[in-house]
């Protein structure tokens, strides 16, 4: 845990995904709730937030939404509150493209900073400084996922850890998954738990080459620590399956069990008995008697689980010997309830002993819960067909599908349509819609109702990306065609939610969820573009250096799983474009002296100087080049031709035209001036391959 502090109070805190303070941070506080919006997911006025840490409640809107709209106000910080009743912090996600510190907190702490706000001025401290905390081991995650499988079998089997685990993260792509700067981060999400089952399935394979598949499994599966809780309690199969996963347990299993579960299944339609094959190896040489051993966890009067017709039986294996056993569900169908116990396998001369869970079911019928299983937290684009289905689920109190409810989908917020709906819930309790986005820019909500349940999806709209134009970057007025390798600036409109800039090495695909397709699919080829900068108007990139020798390419904007319509681009080999700026209504060239000075009005360049003269589209190079990639240090990349370079008219003497050293898609030309230039503001051009670059002004010392 981390922490913040205010008054004298020190409240625990979680800084979880996005930009990490190296030190303290302290400023003074202000509460979203004064410009209106305590959740802070609507934008603040230019500078409302300047050099503040912006005070907010957690609500529905992505994290990211709310950092950014703090940040572009000029926040230093944010800190988020939990929600009403929860009082210990919580990790966020989907930070990983802001670009300042986000700190979450419990509720109780927020309350009590918001009430001294509402008085007076606060200054806040959020400490980085990680601090032990104690925690309950042995505890079901909130998010893991609970069973049973459609079919009624038990699901999960076993359970892994999967709650602050410290990884490898990826440095590649700030808006892709685990993405840390520091390549580690802390993690949670059963997504770190199957890897770790599928390493202890590994040793069990090196341990015991001739297990087979099935016997591996059971390795895992029956050999699960038990003592694993939930809600205070013993957590249940359809929660944990047969428990949390024992490696060293899983390398020496006393025997193997196939199936490693037995599930009975939902009893609503079926006759008893009920019977499954259980079958039991000795993997070792030796020769073992076992028993099996029938423990059920919870009563029924009416129905019971026994072995070969006994709820105890005993049996010697030689050293590889298998035996198959008749496992039976008997008597009377049960009342409506869930019911679960254990096979216990114990081998008589010792050694852990093995769990077999089993499970069956009787459903009641009425409809207990309601829950979105897609269509729900998604941002797709206005007047555009939902990203996904909107599909719910209709349970009863024991977990089980209600089928043919009547169901009603209705449109609640943004303007949208339902195009086709389900009537009812199916055999699985399961019930779809397909819809389109509305109009509306934000919120984009719609609802189900079925058997008096009503589930919410809560869903959002864009403005679809336009491209207008994608043009040279140096020269903002140019008609001519891009070229590979060489930097370019798009035009348009919807480009992007927020502004960002990358100065990393290589160059990322996305930026602030922008990114940007070359595609030519006669070629085969389709590529991202590496990221310069992107705005809602403008998008700087790198065209792939792949698309070289090509003369049309096909440009799209991405904002996830918003894409405009394609642009198309001509392309040629040369395309020269030098990097400008206007000062004293003159376009002045970005060109240097040799120490870096530019060369302006007050630093002129002299007749006979060899001067730097930066822009892009100067023509293919010597050596292949890796797209993003910076030009390296030390073994200068020259382009193929040498270009002309023209002050007044005059024919400059060219030292090197090729790659920028540490730079990405930047070209940089070394000329030597004339010396008998005159002074003044004079017009340089740059002609690749027969083509003329834009104009520029070079000023020459009088």
């Amino acid at each position: 845990m981390q922490e913040v502090r205010f008054d004298g109070q020190s409240y625990a805190a979680l800084s979880g995904r996005g930009p990490e303070l190296s030190s303290s941070l302290t400023a003074l506080a202000t509460d979203a709730a004064s410009f209106g919006d305590r959740t802070g997911c609507t934008p603040y006025a230019s500078d409302a937030l300047q050099d503040r840490i912006a005070v907010m409640e957690r609500g529905f809107c992505e994290f990211e939404f709310k950092v950014a709209f703090a940040a572009e106000a000029g926040a230093k910080a944010v800190l988020v509150a939990n929600a009403q009743g929860e009082d210990d912090p919580f990790l966020s996600f989907g930070r990983e493209t802001t670009d300042i510190p986000a700190y979450m907190i419990g509720a109780a702490a927020g309350a009590d900073l918001r009430n001294r706000l509402a008085e007076a001025d606060v200054e806040v401290t959020l400490d980085p400084t990680l601090r032990p905390r104690d925690i309950t081991p042995g505890q079901v995650a909130p998010f893991s996922s609970r069973g049973p499988s459609p079919s009624n079998d038990i699901k999960p089997e076993v359970v892994a850890p999967g709650v602050f685990i410290y990884s490898a993260a990826q440095r590649f792509d700030r808006n892709g998954d685990t993405f840390d700067s520091t390549g580690f981060t802390s993690v949670d999400g059963t997504s770190f738990s199957a890897p770790m089952v599928a390493g202890a399935a590994a040793l069990v394979m090196q341990r015991h080459p001739e297990f087979s598949v099935d016997e591996v499994k059971s390795a895992i599966v029956n050999t699960a620590a038990t003592e694993i809780f939930e809600s205070g309690e013993l957590a249940r199969v359809t929660s944990v399956g047969a428990g949390i996963l024992d490696v060293e347990a899983a390398l020496d299993p006393v025997a193997t069990a196939i199936p490693a579960t037995i599930s009975f299944g939902a009893l609503n339609e079926a006759t008893l008995p009920v019977e499954r094959t259980l079958t039991i190896r000795n993997p070792e040489v030796a020769t073992h008697t076992y028993q099996v051993i029938v423990e059920p966890r919870d009563m029924d009067s009416t129905a019971s689980v026994v072995v070969e017709g006994f709820e105890a039986v005993e049996f010697e294996l030689r050293g590889g010997q298998w035996v198959d056993l008749r496992v039976t569900l008997e008597g009377a169908r049960p009342i409506s309830g869930s019911y679960e116990g254990i096979l216990r396998v114990v081998r008589l001369a010792g050694g852990l002993d093995l769990f077999i869970p089993y499970y069956y079911v009787v459903g009641d019928g009425v409809p207990f819960n309601t829950f979105a299983i897609a269509g729900t937290g998604v941002v797709g684009t206005a007047n555009e067909p939902h990203p996904e289905l909107l599909i719910f689920r209709v349970i009863d109190v024991h977990g089980q599908p209600v089928a043919n409810l009547d169901v009603t989908f209705n449109v609640v917020e943004g303007g949208g349509s339902i195009y086709a709906a389900d009537n009812s819930t199916d055999l699985f309790g399961i019930a779809a819609a397909d819809v389109d986005m509305g109009p509306d820019l934000g919120p984009q909500d719609y609802e189900a109702f079925a058997g008096g349940l009503r589930v919410p999806f809560y869903n959002a709209a864009r403005a679809k990306p336009v491209i207008t134009s994608a043009i040279n970057a140096g020269d903002p007025g140019s008609d001519q065609p891009i070229s590979a390798g060489s930097i370019i600036s798009i035009y348009g409109e919807n480009l992007s939610e927020f502004l960002g800039s990358s100065s990393d090495v290589p160059l990322p695909i996305a930026l602030k969820h922008a990114s940007v397709s070359f595609d030519f699919p006669e070629a085969d080829l389709s590529l991202p573009g590496r990221l310069y900068f992107v705005s809602d108007t403008q998008a700087n990139v790198q065209v792939p250096w792949e698309f070289a020798g090509l003369n049309q390419v096909f440009v799209k904007m991405r904002i996830e799983d918003s894409v405009s319509e394609p642009f198309v681009a001509d392309l040629s080999d040369y395309s020269p474009s030098l990097f400008e700026y206007v000062s004293e209504g003159l376009k002045q060239g970005v060109i240097t002296h040799l120490d870096g000075r530019a060369a302006t009005a007050s630093h002129p360049a002299r007749p006979g100087e060899t001067v730097i003269i930066y822009g892009t589209g100067f023509g293919p190079v010597t050596d292949p080049q890796v797209s993003g990639e910076p030009a390296p240090f030390g073994n200068p990349i020259r382009t193929r031709q040498t270009p002309t370079v023209e002050v007044d008219g005059q024919e400059a003497t060219v030292l090197f035209s090729g790659l920028t050293p540490g730079s990405v898609g930047l070209y940089q030309i070394n000329i030597t001036l004339p010396t008998d230039l005159p002074g003044g503001n004079l017009p340089l051009v740059v002609i690749s391959n027969g083509i003329r670059s834009n104009t520029v002004v070079i000023p020459i010392q009088e």
